[in-house]
């Protein structure tokens, strides 16, 4: 028996195998230890070598399946595996044991491979994966032709015309890293040569890539065949508690990390009719821990669908940690033994986590946050997708930024509260009436159509009374720490945001378009609407006072 960091592992082939396996827990390098033993235990029953050799590996493989399915989805096994494979490379061959490699997101490929559409297998295009600019590439494999008459007066035609880009949806393929599904392919430009003075050529296609599958083979984007996924997103480890479970003693202190996960919080959600949970892994070091959220929902779902649920997790977390927060990896599982990890092109802000910015709840809250996150329909996500948007991808000019803000405390005002100041019926009876009144004065001319759709929105809250309502939100106390008086505030938002968009009107008195003043203000706003946003997922004001108020004003600090 060998017990270290949480783990205890029993060898089932023998004592003598079982004494090989004390100092070490790669499973890797566990397979290695127990295939060599058996083979000097089996050497003596005379069979051929090639027989004993081969019941050997068989043995040592089972008994590293049997591991590995007791670690499945952590990562940090992923990582020992991969570095106990380098090891069992230079031994002798009949030992070596394949270990699937894990892969980011932004993974660099440089992979050769044979590639075929679903539709027919028979149709196979040789090439290598490859990563050029960030982005993944399929490089055909080169093709030389020589050309008749017909075809060197067709090419000699097709110079300086623009050339038909062609599109591939799927495209299957087998590497040296294993199974793997290519997504989006669009054409770009080759590095073929025609030679027309000697009826030559040389085509070397290039498809720029979509997204990539490697591990698994989807017959598309669209077909429901994945069971569950894995999100591994940066800089929350450190948010979360850690997996590292310390013990002190009058001797000194000792770390044990477990091999079994921690589960922070686990809920159905309706919305997505799935299983949610988020399980904390112990990491390769003693500081960092390994944290994920796991989707399995009730019925396979496409990986369309599981990708869709990528930006909503990074906006979730970046709400509560009020910087930046993306998806690193995405693990996906097909049955008990398939495993994938999806690969795409991100562009993502980079920002360092400030503890003094962080929102700490607990487990149930934050998971019926995470519900009510999700439960909210695509068509009501511009307040989430402007501000945190603006957090996660860009930097903008002052005023842009302050426009942008504006708008989306517009949004939020409209979605959060009733859309009419009146009954609906009650204003459209109204509405009926002055009508017959104005085609009495003006007839149908242009003015009696202005003032009619003019007062057709007469029943909609102004940008002032949104703005109020947003304000209203907060304590009364709360509210004028961060933001100031109420109607001094709706002012000063109103008439700089008109000032703006509307060129040539008078400049109001509480416009700000000194660069120092709208900066300061655009802090206070994206503190305001994270506040009011983390409000509307159930997060108790008392737990929001002492980031929100440092986020507003950290900058007046320096």
């Amino acid at each position: 028996m060998n017990v270290r960091g949480g783990l205890a592992i029993r060898c089932p082939f023998g004592e003598g195998a079982d004494q090989l396996l004390r100092g070490t827990f790669h499973p890797a390098h566990l397979a290695l230890e127990v295939c060599q033993a058996l083979y000097k235990e089996q050497r003596s029953d005379r069979r051929p070598v090639e027989v004993v050799k081969e019941d050997c590996l068989v043995k040592a493989q089972a008994f590293q399946s049997r591991f590995v399915e007791k670690q499945r989805g952590s990562l940090r096994h992923a990582f020992i595996l991969q570095s106990g494979a380098r090891r069992l490379e230079q031994v002798r061959p009949w030992t070596k044991i394949s270990v699937m490699k894990t892969y980011r997101l932004n993974a660099s490929l440089n992979l050769i491979g044979a590639f075929w559409p679903p539709s027919d297998t028979n149709d196979v295009m040789t090439g290598t994966l490859s990563t050029l600019g960030g982005h993944p590439y399929l490089l055909a494999a080169p093709r030389f032709k020589r050309l008749d008459a017909d075809e060197t007066r067709a090419a000699f035609l097709e110079f300086g015309t623009a050339p038909t880009l062609r599109r591939i949806d799927t495209l299957l393929g087998q590497t040296g890293a294993g199974l793997c599904t290519l997504f989006q392919l669009v054409e770009a430009t080759g590095d073929g040569l025609t030679d027309l003075s000697k009826q030559m050529q040389i085509v070397g296609e290039r498809w720029r890539i979509g997204s990539a599958v490697m591990g698994l083979h989807i017959a598309s984007a669209e077909s429901e065949s994945i069971d569950c996924a894995a999100f591994y997103l940066t800089r929350i480890h450190r948010w979360l508690p850690s997996a590292t479970q310390i013990n002190f003693t009058e001797e000194g202190r000792s770390y044990l990390l477990p091999s079994k996960a921690l589960e922070f919080f686990r809920f159905e959600s309706p919305s997505l009719d799935a299983e949610v949970a988020c399980e904390i892994f112990s990491g390769n070091t003693l500081r960092k821990s390994v944290p994920r959220i796991k989707l399995t929902p009730r019925k396979p779902r496409s990986l369309e669908w599981f990708v869709s649920i990528r930006p909503r997790l990074e906006n979730f977390f970046t709400l509560f940690m009020g910087s930046s927060v993306s998806v690193k990896s995405v693990q996906l599982f097909r049955g008990k033994e398939e495993i994938g990890w999806f690969i795409k092109k991100t562009r993502n802000r980079r920002q360092k986590t400030n503890v003094q910015t962080w929102v700490r709840s607990n487990p149930a809250q934050i998971a019926a946050a995470l519900e009510r996150w999700f439960s909210v329909p695509d068509d009501q996500r511009p307040v989430e997708k402007t501000v945190l948007g603006m957090v996660r991808h860009s930097s903008l000019y002052t005023e842009t930024e302050f426009l942008a803000l504006a708008q989306a405390l517009e949004a939020f005002g409209r979605l959060r509260f009733e859309r009419g100041l009146i009954a609906k019926d009650e204003f459209k009876q109204g509405l009926t009436k002055l009508r017959d009144v104005i085609t009495g004065i003006w007839g149908e001319s242009e003015i009696a159509k202005r003032c009619a759709e003019a007062l057709s929105t007469a029943n909609e809250a102004s940008y002032g009374y949104r703005v109020g309502q947003t304000y209203d939100l907060l304590s009364p106390e709360f509210a004028t720490s961060l933001l100031g008086e109420r109607a001094q505030f709706v002012q000063k938002v109103v008439q700089t945001r008109n000032y703006f968009t509307h060129l040539g009107i008078r400049k109001g008195p509480a416009v700000i378009d000194d660069g120092g003043e709208l900066f300061l203000l655009n802090q206070r706003l994206h503190a305001f609407l994270r506040c009011v946003m983390l409000i509307d997922l159930g997060i108790p004001e008392s737990a929001l006072k002492e980031p929100i108020l440092y986020q507003s004003t950290r900058w007046k600090l320096l």
